[in-house]
């Protein structure tokens, strides 16, 4: 069965230049480190609300196990630990601290990603990274699938299947601009009376994201 894993990297010290050069890693080292490893890239982002300097990253895989054995593999790659040492011998003061999240694709998945895709060309674009706490997970799914009359169209929507088991993902994409006005005509949660308490974040895509 397919699972989603959702990585969030928070960066120190908090500043640019160190956030910056951690971008190159990632986009000259880690990607393609990754594709050589069997990690299939979904979309990466930083946020620009919450955490100052976190990247949220979002990947699939088969199944858990796909994800435990491409992880190790990576873990080995000699590229990683060399990028990593060149990052420190640059920002000596260089931390990072991971905290992945393993979850299951929820919603029209397949459908919601292809639609994303065929629009990320026409990008740039906003980005919504909505977590909702439930009492009732199938509901709230339910509601986060249906239609909107707004400019927000959802990409992805995973459910957590390790920790919290009332929590529920969902990951929108508007045009470039319009959060703020979405976000100010929007009445009340985006999960409705289904959603027991949310949090908004908004993001920018990373330039290795597939989805701009």
């Amino acid at each position: 069965m397919p699972v989603f894993v959702e990585a969030v990297h928070h960066v120190t010290p908090m500043l640019p230049a160190v956030f910056d050069r951690w971008l190159r890693f990632y986009v000259d080292v880690a990607v393609p480190a990754m594709g050589r490893h069997g990690f299939e890239i979904i979309g990466g982002w930083r946020r620009l609300t919450g955490e100052a300097i976190d990247d949220v990253i979002l990947l699939r895989f088969a199944n858990a196990g796909a994800w435990e054995e491409a992880s190790q593999s990576l873990r080995a790659d000699p590229a990683i630990a060399a990028g990593v040492m060149a990052i420190r011998e640059e920002q000596p003061e260089f931390a990072v601290a991971e905290v992945t999240r393993l979850a299951d694709p929820a919603g029209p998945t397949d459908e919601a990603l292809a639609a994303a895709r065929s629009q990320a060309d026409e990008g740039p674009h906003d980005f919504l990274y909505v977590n909702s706490r439930t009492s009732d997970v199938p509901g709230l799914i339910a509601q986060l699938s249906m239609e909107r009359q707004d400019e927000a169209t959802v990409v992805v929507i995973y459910s957590t299947r390790v920790g919290a088991r009332n929590e529920v993902t969902s990951i929108w994409m508007l045009p470039w601009g319009s959060a703020s006005a979405t976000l100010g005509a929007r009445a009340g949660a985006f999960g409705g009376a289904a959603a027991g308490s949310e949090r908004i974040d908004l993001m920018t895509p990373l330039p290795y994201s597939p989805l701009q």
